[in-house]
This record gives structure tokens, sequence and C-alpha cells, in this order.
């Protein structure tokens, strides 16, 4: 194996086999690399997030917001490095595309339309809600465990007249083709833990597909 020798020297190595092996790694590592970039281009004056990763001691990463903004694209350096500052203000900041990630308010991802079919009453609320509702509803799915309370705190959303409050379909689950399936679960979790479960998610597939002219759908 031959190696650059002023590569070598710039590395300040004299060893021609092992700065061979290094540089020929280093070949590898950088057309992998460049093999999966992606690059991005933003134009001066769209609105972007900016990965921001920051750890807060006592709580779970999970649980920690990554992205920061919405910043807005002051100029374009070069190919890869931009501008960018808050739209109210604020000092600029010297950023790569790669940290950065196109920003899509609600705005841009709603359909904006009126909502005729919403009954005509004095309600601020729904007002505002006419303006902000798409295509499909914003849907609020609640999760917890058994005796949590997610049927109470779902159930105060059914006088909600802009809200399709969807409970869980606790009968459904007692009369599979007959069977109670709860009760077997119950009895038996090892045996009817898959069975319960499959048929659970297809009852809460069936219940998203419902349509609705409502702007928002909550269900547990």
């Amino acid at each position: 194996m031959i190696a650059n020798d002023g590569w070598c020297l710039d590395q300040g190595m004299t060893n021609h086999d092992e700065c061979g092996k290094i540089q020929l790694t280093s070949d590898r590592v950088k057309e992998r690399y460049d093999r999966n970039v992606r690059s991005s281009r933003f134009e001066p004056g769209k609105k972007v997030w900016l990965f921001q990763p920051r750890r807060i001691q006592g709580r779970s990463p999970k649980l920690q917001r990554n992205w920061e903004g919405p910043y807005q694209i002051i100029d374009r350096i070069n190919d890869v490095v931009y501008r960018i500052r808050k739209p109210a203000g604020g000092k600029f900041r010297v950023i790569h595309s790669d940290r950065l990630a196109l920003y899509e308010g609600v705005q841009d991802t709603f359909q904006i339309r009126a909502l005729t079919a919403l009954p005509e009453t004095p309600n601020p609320g729904l007002e505002v809600c006419r303006g902000i509702s798409g295509s499909r509803p914003f849907t609020i799915v609640v999760e917890g465990n058994i005796g949590a309370g997610k049927s109470s705190f779902v159930g105060q959303f059914l006088a909600k007249e802009t809200v399709q409050t969807l409970l869980e379909p606790v009968e459904e689950f007692q009369d599979f083709c007959g069977v109670n399936l709860l009760t077997k679960l119950y009895g038996d979790f090892s045996r009817y833990a898959f069975l319960f479960q499959v048929h659970a998610l297809n009852c809460m597939l069936t219940q998203h597909s419902v349509s609705t002219v409502l702007p928002f759908r909550i269900m547990e």
C-alpha cells in the first residue's frame, strides 16, 4: 500500500504502512458519509427549526425538546451554511444546514376552509376552530393504565360541539363473536394477551376512520 507522502507529512507520520491504512480508512469514511448525506437548500425568508438538544437534569430525554424556533433564513453564506435569526428579532446565528429543518406551520399543513356543517352558535371558540380545520380533524389519543381515569377525562368533552369524542369501545371487547375477550384476558393473560391487543387495535383503527366535519377528535 502506497500512502500519499504529502498527507503523511501533514499528519506528522513517518511510517508509510500505518499512514496508508489510516488514509484508506479516512477515505472510506468520507465516501460513506458523502453517499448518505442529503443536502438541503433553504431560500431566504423561509422559516426553519434549529436542532439544539439540551439536557435538563431530572427529566427524561424523551420529554425534552431537541428543536427550537422557528427561525428565519436571512441569507445563504455558502452551499451548507446559513445565517438565521428569529422573526421577532434577536442575534444573527450562522448555522450548518445539517442542524436545520423546514418549518411547517399550521397555515402550511392544514387546508384553510370554512366548516359550513358546524352549527351556527354565538361561540367565540367555535369561530376560531372554523379557521384552523383542514380535511382531517386534529386527533388526540389519551392513553394510560387501567383505572387511571381515561374515560372520565375524555367524557368531559362529550358536550363540546367542536370535538368528536370517542370513548373506549368496551362493549366490543366483551362481545367478540360471542366471546368476552376482556374476561378471557383477565383469566389467562399469557394466552389471550396477543388476541386482545390485535382486536383492540382494530377497534381503534375503526374509530379513527370514522369521518367527521368537526375540527377536533379525542379518543382513548
